[in-house]
């Protein structure tokens, strides 16, 4: 759904900060729910987990130039 959404060169970065979106709610909601950290079998905690490990890897593997970056959020660079 991510790839019909955005354009291409913005692929990465979107799902980084998706993942780090999603990765802050469920701590958030785990904190909330007072889920234990060494529970058996996966908590919310271990989503979180998760979902941080993809954010922070979709982030080291997308290149990194802040054009794309303001172009996932819709600003126009200019040349200067």
């Amino acid at each position: 759904m991510l790839i019909a959404l955005v354009p291409a060169p913005v692929i990465l970065p979107a799902l980084s900060l998706l993942a780090l979106a999603g990765a802050g709610i469920m701590a958030l909601v785990a904190w909330v729910s007072r889920v234990g950290h060494n529970s058996d079998g996966i908590t919310l905690w271990d989503v979180s987990g998760a979902f941080a490990f993809i954010g922070f890897a979709a982030g080291m593997l997308s290149e990194r130039q802040p054009e794309k970056i303001l172009q996932l959020f819709g600003l126009a660079t200019t040349a200067q």
